[in-house]
């Protein structure tokens, strides 16, 4: 991830300039992940089989009460991503395996939970999950098996960026702030359309992904993820889980609590305090192991502590209202919470701070080619590759934008992530005299759904339609 050096906005680490100004002055963000695993902790293996695929084991990124997520790379498809595993793993491939049948048992039940929860998501403010599957391992000779999924590798978590501001390595500009609003707040409204109660949020659980050549929020880990059945119905806590930095009092207050989608609005007014204020919410006390089930954040934090360091009034109420004792004071839902927040913030729904590209005029001697491309039904279950061969490229960059002004940028490096016609595809590159598109059949099935630009030509074949832009034009 890199930072422009005038205007401050984090960029995708394939920038070579500004997205947002222009500037061609930015440089590499350097993350500071301390704590994510131990330094005692060791894996034992340097492969794991899923499915009977193999996947080779980087590193372990991050370790939980539940579970561990490790950076692995596709021995079939040779491409990097992370995997999450039950404490099973622990047992069978690492030093670490101090953990008793209880223990193991319930994180595979929360792996599958979380598995359960995720199934059928195709929505691109969650973390991307790729699929699910089996594990498999020898150990004390016999063979074992666990739940594991295949997600989207995430270039930093919310947490590490809170971790650099607090200590003034780094400084987000207001339009950073309120896009990550934004994109978080959409996260959770997008959760809760669903019914989903997420009850873990936390810092750690929004993640930062390098998707289309820039930078999104996305939010993910589901594991303590519950399904409500309707829009007013509630859930009996019988288990305190979470990050307790971040959870509703009324949790520690009452074990019978009957929650609702309200547990979650409260997680994201301290969440979002942090992103404003750009410090973790303990270190604004002397005292950094005050806890939530002694102090009122309202009063205490909101009141006495925030607005005199943001001297914006209208969004402390907002957050003041969020993070009521009281659940009954509280907005009624994510809906209602983000539309009086981006009031009181300025903010659009859209995103306004990136020039609007589909507007921009062709450079002095490019070249818009309109084609159309075809894919035969059905798809491949893991990946479908699209081919257009019928027009012959030079080597410069090439710009592919959709009917609705969709823009996207790359070049014959590859590969590199693309977004078509509002869907991130896995990669694009330029192969000689063509162009190569590869994505998810799930992807595929998203734009079929959603563009109606996506024509039947033909039985059991799709065709697109696009345009190529050649900068510099045609050799």
């Amino acid at each position: 991830m890199k930072q422009c050096g005038k205007c401050h906005r984090l960029l995708s680490n394939r920038a070579g300039h500004c997205i947002y100004c222009g500037s061609k002055e930015v440089s590499e963000v350097v993350l500071e992940k301390e704590g994510a695993i131990s330094s005692n902790y060791r894996v034992n293996t340097h492969e794991i089989m899923v499915d009977g695929v193999g996947y080779e084991i980087l590193q372990p990124l991050g370790k939980g009460g539940f579970g561990t997520v490790l950076q692995v790379k596709s021995i079939r498809d040779n491409r990097d991503y992370a995997l999450k595993v039950p404490l099973m793993f622990d047992m069978v491939c690492t030093n670490s395996n101090a953990h008793d049948d209880e223990t193991i048992e319930r994180s595979a039940r929360y792996i599958e939970n979380e598995i359960e929860t995720i199934s059928g998501f195709e929505n691109d403010t969650f973390l991307y999950v790729f699929g699910k599957g089996t594990a498999t391992a020898f150990y004390r000779g016999e063979e074992v098996s666990f739940p594991v999924f295949r997600m989207e590798l995430a270039i930093a978590t919310l947490d590490d960026l809170l971790r650099l501001s607090s200590t003034g390595k780094l400084q987000l500009p207001e339009d950073e702030k309120k896009k990550m609003v934004r994109e978080i707040t959409n996260a959770m409204t997008s959760l809760h359309d669903l019914n989903i109660v997420h009850r873990d949020l936390s810092p750690d659980n929004i993640f930062l992904v390098d998707r289309a050549g820039k930078i999104s929020y996305v939010l993910g880990d589901f594991g303590a993820s519950k399904r409500l059945f309707d829009a007013v119905n509630t859930a009996k806590s019988t288990r305190i889980v979470g990050h307790t930095a971040y959870l509703d009092p009324q949790r520690f207050a009452d074990k019978e609590y009957r929650y609702d989608f309200r547990i979650d609005l409260y997680s994201m007014g301290i969440i979002l305090t942090e992103v404003l204020t750009g410090r973790y919410w303990r270190k604004l006390f002397d005292d950094e192991d005050i806890s939530l089930n002694s102090i009122d954040f309202e009063k205490d934090v909101l009141a006495k502590l925030v607005r005199p360091m943001l001297e914006q009034t209208p969004v402390i109420e907002v957050l003041q209202k969020a993070v009521r004792v009281n659940p009954d004071e509280r907005y009624k839902s994510m809906h209602e919470f983000q539309k009086a927040l981006f009031s009181a913030m300025g903010i659009s729904s859209e995103d306004s701070s990136i020039p609007p590209t589909a507007e921009k005029k062709s450079e002095p001697g490019s070249i818009i080619l309109p084609f159309e491309f075809s894919i035969p039904l059905p798809f491949r279950e893991d990946d479908a590759t699209l081919l257009h061969e019928n027009t012959v490229y030079s080597g410069n960059p090439i710009t592919l934008r959709d009917y609705r002004g969709v823009r996207i940028e790359f070049n014959n490096q590859s590969p590199v992530e693309v977004t078509l016609m509002g869907t991130t595809l896995y990669n694009a590159s330029v192969n000689g005299n063509a162009v190569m598109l590869s994505f998810r059949s799930s992807a595929f099935r998203k734009i079929l759904a959603d563009y109606p630009m996506v024509q039947g030509k033909g039985k059991g074949v799709l065709t697109f339609r696009a345009s190529l832009e050649v900068k510099g034009g045609l050799s």
